[in-house]
């Protein structure tokens, strides 16, 4: 009798672990499938050399906002996007490699409007660019900074509540980004 119930235990463990190998299985194949899609949207130059840059402006001609709250600006005329990394439909740029980025943004309003935009990166502000409200022309302003970004940190800009941006055919208000060097 002993021997019996200890078969049926190793046969239920072995149906288990038969399970669980499936199962391990089905998840390396999705983790496949999903490095070969990013390696596919990855740009490969001289020597192994991954490229990742992206620039796109707001679209449209007129302003965006205001706001009630803080929003992260979507720069949907998108003019490269080598790699794949920025999203057009959440304005979040998404890095694919650890490694030494660049990116900027410039904007511009009306000197009748507020404009204040922050860089973020997951969630913390990393830089500014902003003026204040004044009663003739029109103002411009930007900012740039170098990071060191791990796979998978976003970095997004963010425009305050009630700020205002404009942009035109010539591309007035862009979101840039590029990878310097792997690290």
């Amino acid at each position: 009798m002993e021997n019996k119930e200890q078969l049926q235990c190793k046969d239920a463990e072995l149906v288990a672990l038969k399970s669980k190998v499936k199962e391990i299985e089905e998840k390396m194949k999705t983790m496949e499938h999903k490095l070969q899609a990013n390696e596919s949207t990855m740009r490969m130059g001289p020597n192994g050399t991954t490229y990742v840059a992206f620039s796109a402006s707001i679209g449209g001609e007129g302003y965006t906002g205001p706001f009630n709250t803080e929003t992260t600006l979507k720069y949907q005329n998108v003019l490269t996007n080598i790699g794949g990394a920025y999203n057009p439909a959440t304005g979040i740029f998404c890095a694919p490699i650890r490694g030494i980025y660049y990116f900027s943004y410039f904007y511009h309003v009306s000197n009748e409007h507020e404009a204040k935009l922050f860089l973020y990166k997951d969630g913390v502000p990393i830089a500014r660019a902003s003026h204040h409200k004044i009663f003739h022309g029109v103002n411009n302003g930007s900012n740039g900074v170098t990071m060191l970004l791990e796979e998978g940190e976003q970095v997004y800009v963010v425009l305050s509540a009630h700020g205002w941006v404009w942009d035109g055919p010539c591309r007035d208000t862009v979101f840039t980004g590029f990878l310097i060097n792997p690290f």
